[in-house]
């Protein structure tokens, strides 16, 4: 979800400069007062701190030969406490789409990234090993959870510089 390189010509063109010189300044433009961060500075989803989200791990995947990931699935996912909260991603999702004319996805995936793939090639050596990886991730997990109770920008310049 976000502004960056691959979409910056879809923006909208009166912002388009202002998007350039944002991305140049990273991460320094990310921490001041902009007309890309401040959008959502209003939000329900971006305020509260009690959302209180509980996950478990489900499966390891490879997304697209550019990272792997730990796919989580809800433990209360038909909770009022979890539609709330896809309610208020929607909400910013749709502002998101009115305020730079970027369409963004209001499916949700929770998961952790573990790691980037440096190529493609390196990407699909992990096929063979994934469902005895996934199997290893759940014998060593077990029934642990993870609650997120609150929701943050962030931001990365590249796959190890990240800032919030």
């Amino acid at each position: 979800m976000g502004l960056n390189d691959a979409n910056k010509e879809n923006i909208f063109p009166e912002l388009r400069s202002e998007l350039k010189d944002f991305l140049k300044k990273l991460p320094n433009s990310f921490l001041g007062i902009n007309s890309f961060t401040d959008v959502f500075t209003k939000f329900e989803l971006l305020q509260r701190k009690d959302w209180n989200l509980k996950f478990k791990f489900d499966e390891l995947a490879n997304w697209g030969n550019q990272s792997i990931v730990a796919h989580l699935i809800p433990l209360d996912g038909n909770s009022n406490q979890y539609q709330n909260f896809l309610d208020a991603r929607s909400i910013v999702c749709e502002s998101f789409k009115q305020s730079f004319a970027i369409e963004i996805s209001t499916n949700f995936y929770p998961h952790i990234t573990l790691g980037y793939f440096a190529n493609a090639a390196l990407a699909q050596t992990l096929s063979p090993q994934m469902a005895a990886w996934t199997n290893f991730f759940k014998e060593q997990i077990a029934e642990q959870t993870i609650t997120f109770n609150s929701v943050r920008l962030y931001g990365f310049t590249d796959m190890i510089t990240f800032f919030a």
